[in-house]
């Protein structure tokens, strides 16, 4: 099974498989990626060894999926963006120009962070820079003022990390409308 990134709600779920596969004498083994579009890259290659992933919504668009079958949802994966600004912004248009964290290469974040980027006018090589950081490290980066938001998910974060930074002083919750 294709999951997440240590830690990542898609790791944990995947971990949660494994238990109760056990319970009944199935042995699962579990590969960590970068998430939903490493996961599901691996589950369309002949050649790889994943027989199921946990792959978000949305993020086959455009993709050759004919051999792929879905078994259903299996939980809801909120969005998060998290950043550091004086007051409430009301628009994501409002990063434009900041250091934004949207998650790995191969992660539904990613994927999602720039879907709805491009459709507030944000570039990705305009004048906002665009980070790879996701769970911790782009904890870090936001509380050393490297960047000045980030884009969560499960597929790249941990549910720990993603609510110490809605707890962190100085840290805000875009509202989306």
């Amino acid at each position: 099974m294709s999951s997440g990134p240590d830690g990542s709600m898609f790791h944990s779920v995947a971990e949660k498989y494994r238990t109760l596969l056990a319970r009944n004498g199935i042995k699962l083994e579990i590969l960590p990626s970068e998430g939903s579009l490493d996961n599901l890259r691996r589950l369309t290659d002949a050649n790889d060894r994943v027989d199921v992933a946990l792959v978000q919504g949305g993020v086959a668009t455009g993709s050759d999926i004919d051999n792929v079958v879905s078994l259903g949802s299996v939980f809801y994966e909120p969005l998060v963006v998290v950043y550091r600004h004086p007051r409430p912004i009301q628009r994501l248009s409002e990063l434009r120009g900041k250091r934004i964290a949207i998650g790995p290469e191969g992660s539904g974040t990613r994927f999602l962070a720039l879907a709805l980027m491009k459709a507030n006018g944000i570039q990705p090589h305009g004048s906002t820079r665009l980070v790879d950081l996701a769970g911790e490290a782009a904890m870090e980066a936001l509380l050393k003022h490297h960047i000045d938001a980030a884009f969560l998910m499960g597929d790249s974060a941990a549910p720990a990390t993603i609510g110490q930074m809605l707890h962190t002083k100085g840290f805000r919750l875009f509202d989306f409308p």
